[in-house]
């Protein structure tokens, strides 16, 4: 049913030191980091292939901290989750997947913002469960 065991790593880093180089109308902020733009995104993983038909995955996630303002008064919290995913493909053209993400259900926030002066936060869901599948013809 496949080849033997099989270990992939992988891995990706993007680094953003993005400020503003100028504003006519407010020169205060020159120099400033841009808002909502996290300095390091970076995820890590591993898939192992027990088959040529059956896969996990592990995959550790990190957000930087971030500027909510282009005062840079307000910052976002940084943010990491962990997720796991299953794959699997049938000879007739099948697959079948799943997951979790935020396997270890970490209080994370999809957003933060301000509001009248005040931070604002929009939670990331806890521990999620998925499923589904996918058939090519």
């Amino acid at each position: 049913m496949g080849n033997p065991r099989k270990f992939v790593f992988f891995e990706n880093l993007a680094f953003v030191d993005a400020t503003i180089s100028s504003d006519s109308i407010n020169r205060s902020i020159e120099g400033n980091h841009v808002p909502y733009t996290p300095k390091t995104n970076a995820n890590v993983g591993t898939a192992i292939y027990f088959t040529n038909n059956f896969n996990t995955a592990l995959t550790l996630n990190y957000k930087d901290q971030y500027y909510l303002d282009k005062e840079n008064k307000y910052k976002a919290k940084d943010a990491v989750s962990l997720d796991l995913s299953v794959n699997y493909t049938l000879d007739n053209g099948l697959k079948l997947f799943g997951g979790i993400n935020n396997l270890l259900d970490r209080q994370n926030f999809d957003q933060e913002g301000i509001s009248n002066g005040e931070k604002v936060y929009d939670p990331s869901s806890g521990r999620t469960f998925y499923s589904g599948f996918k058939y090519t013809f």
